[in-house]
């Protein structure tokens, strides 16, 4: 941990700008493509890749620098988080071709993955043991609270520019990532991981994630983000599209629907940061997942023509998946070693990105193959098997446990 309480706050302050950065870089695309599909002529093929690319971006930028911040350390990884960002905006922004645009937003992956294990991963070893789910978790608040920034700048952007906002919209998140770069340079050394380095902790770190505890929590870890992300990303992503379609037209007010989608989803997952520290990872987890579940078969039930009410319901079924984020980000870091916290952390978030390509890119099509209700159906019943899935898993209870203390417990039991 930081010794030093105004530092230690200001790394967990600069990480969770980091999760603002992702959170306004990713769904700024959300209205922006209102006009791109208009002035680039996407396909709804294209359109599907547009959205999903940056998914797949995320799997990669998750694994590469997860494994890279366990190897030289989780300050070290910053720089070339933040460049990614800058590279993959710009390149966006000038897009004059699907193609071009397709290769930005996969760059723009790249850096949100990334960032995911680094950010995560020093706040929780920055954070003390009896708030670290609270300060891991506010890592979905300031996601929410990005997304929401960049639908209020995408209605800024459209009042000045029109048609041609999207490029500045695309574009906007240069500004903010040269700005969290800038506060990333004084960020210290996680401690935790400098003392991790003594030559007898760093043998073959890769092989305590088979350990029988450790195994059950990344397990459990990656198939709730993975789920998580399937059943947000389409419906988050699309919702200024979705709703322009389905009878709530008007550009504006399709965007300020959207934004204020992303407004309730912040102030829910900042009403329950206070349970994080209170009630176990696994409750939270299970139970804000069999709620959304059963929502989402009452969701299946609604027409086509009852815009207003699919749109509330989508909503609501949305809330309690944000406490159950909040929890993931805790989870995803506390059962691990630290010489594979990082690496263990970006399994996790890759697995989540993973499901989000999936669903981002499947979405188009399947709406126009099955129908709303068949579509949703679908999605119902892959939440059901994976609320079975995982009430069978049993892992260990971190809460309010110090990370060296759950490390040495859970490292004991490898074979």
């Amino acid at each position: 941990m930081t010794a030093d309480p105004p530092r230690r706050n200001y790394t967990i302050l600069v990480a969770l700008l980091g999760a603002f950065l992702d959170g306004y870089d990713l769904m700024i695309i959300s209205g922006a493509l209102l006009f791109i599909k208009v002035e680039l002529q996407l396909s709804a093929a294209q359109i599907g890749w547009v959205g999903a690319i940056a998914f797949a971006g995320m799997v990669a930028g998750s694994l590469v620098f997860g494994r890279l911040t366990d190897r030289i350390g989780r300050a070290g990884a910053f720089t070339f988080v933040l460049v990614l960002f800058v590279i993959g905006s710009l390149v966006s922004a000038l897009a004059v071709t699907p193609l071009m645009l397709i290769a930005g937003r996969a760059i723009v992956g790249l850096g949100i993955g990334a960032d995911l294990p680094v950010s995560t991963t020093l706040i929780a070893e920055s954070a003390p043991a009896h708030r670290r789910g609270a300060l891991t978790g506010l890592m979905q608040v300031f996601w929410f609270a990005g997304a929401a920034a960049s639908g209020l700048a995408g209605i800024g952007l459209y009042a000045l520019f029109g048609a041609d906002s999207w490029r500045w919209m695309l574009g906007s998140a240069i500004v903010l990532a040269v700005v969290v770069l800038i506060m990333r340079r004084r960020i210290p050394e996680s401690t935790s991981w400098v003392a991790a380095q003594r030559p007898a902790a760093a043998t073959r770190p890769l092989r305590t994630l088979l350990s029988p505890g450790i195994r059950a929590a990344l397990v459990f870890s990656c198939l709730f983000w993975f789920l998580v992300t399937v059943r947000g990303a389409g419906y988050n992503l699309y919702t200024p599209t979705f709703l322009n379609e389905i009878g709530l037209s008007g550009v504006t007010v399709s965007l300020w629907l959207s934004t204020a989608v992303n407004v309730v989803n912040t102030l829910a997952a900042l009403a329950g940061v206070r349970y994080l520290d209170r009630i176990g990872r696994r409750p939270i987890i299970l139970w804000c997942w069999a709620i959304p579940t059963v929502l989402t078969f009452a969701l299946a039930a609604i027409s086509d023509g009852q815009a207003t009410t699919m749109f509330v319901m989508i909503m609501v079924s949305a809330l309690p998946l944000q406490v159950l984020a909040m929890a993931l980000f805790a989870l995803s870091v506390e059962p691990f070693p630290t010489l594979v916290r990082g690496t263990a952390q970006s399994l996790s978030s890759a697995s989540g990105k993973a499901g989000g390509f999936l669903a981002v890119l499947a979405f188009p099509p399947l709406l126009a193959a099955l129908g709303w209700r068949d579509m949703t159906l679908l999605l119902a019943a892959v939440m059901t098997a994976g609320l079975i899935l995982g009430l069978l898993l049993k892992i260990p209870e971190t809460r309010n446990r110090s990370l060296e203390s759950i490390e040495a417990e859970l490292t004991r039991r490898q074979p």
